[in-house]
């Protein structure tokens, strides 16, 4: 395998709303790329007309883009379906509302060894009020891993390919994301690595998103169980402490959207850190 190819990317990128994915692919496609990266998109339950203005969209681009089909009607089930089709030793999952930034990720994957997760910092867009806000990492890792917390950003990690593919998403369509990473983080030679370098950016305020259905935070339960069942198989110290939070964070949030108003501020705490 040559040093192009066993550097580069495969992006994972689920597709549960085509008209949203249509709106935004150029932000997506339009960027350079220096390597040969693998682009996955995961069409899921979507109607055949609206797959074949995708397919029609992406016809004459010569990059390696790989389009498949799945029902599996969560973002973590597609995410799954997608890493059956992985053929290059970086994985990155995107959301297809959102922008990668292409380049800073293949940076990283050359800067890096292939044992390493690599996090980037994030720009977070608001699409009601135009406005931006970076999320920067710091030289502190104690609170690099604190901001993980309230929003790991799953799609501004780069993950090395041979370890993901042991792992698997919660079927949900919440917290699948934070499961995921606790999953991976059963691995004992893993490390961390916070890049300084905006790999994504993530756009909020949007009707469509998931955070407003109540339908999906009714699936969070299902990657809590999962995220929970892992955790006595972590065996590094301070990956259980994040993983710890994380499930705290996830029960938190399941608390928070239906009745977080009866309790008071101490018993908050105590779910948050359970």
């Amino acid at each position: 395998m040559s040093q192009k190819m066993s550097n580069s990317i495969s992006f994972i990128i689920p597709i549960s709303n085509g008209e949203v994915f249509l709106s935004n692919q150029d932000r997506i496609f339009s960027q350079q790329s220096e390597l040969d990266n693998q682009f996955i998109l995961v069409l899921d339950s979507l109607a055949d007309s609206t797959k074949e203005e995708i397919v029609n969209s992406l016809k004459d681009d010569q990059r390696d883009i790989l389009i498949v089909e799945c029902e599996e009607k969560t973002a973590g089930g597609a995410r799954n379906f997608g890493l059956n089709y992985v053929n290059r030793n970086w994985i990155v999952f995107c959301d297809s509302d959102d922008e990668p930034h292409i380049y800073n990720y293949e940076r990283a994957v050359k800067k890096y060894p292939g044992n390493s997760i690599i996090i980037g910092e994030f720009e977070v867009f608001s699409k009601k009020t135009s406005n931006y806000r970076r999320i920067k990492n710091t030289k502190n890792t104690s609170r690099n891993v604190s901001q993980m917390i309230f929003n790991p950003g799953l799609w501004r990690m780069v993950f090395p390919a041979n370890v993901v593919k042991k792992s698997f998403f919660a079927h949900s369509n919440m917290g699948e994301d934070q499961s995921f990473l606790i999953d991976v983080l059963r691995e004992k030679n893993i490390k961390i690595i916070f890049e300084s370098s905006i790999f994504y950016r993530y756009v909020v305020d949007q009707s469509f998103q998931l955070t407003n259905n109540t339908e999906a935070l009714d699936t969070l339960p299902i990657s809590i169980a999962k995220s929970t069942n892992l955790l006595s198989e972590i065996e590094v110290p301070e990956f259980k402490m994040i993983s710890k939070m994380l499930i705290g964070r996830m029960t938190l949030t399941s608390f928070t959207r239906r009745q977080m108003s009866n309790y008071d501020f101490k018993t908050k705490l105590r779910l948050f850190l359970i």
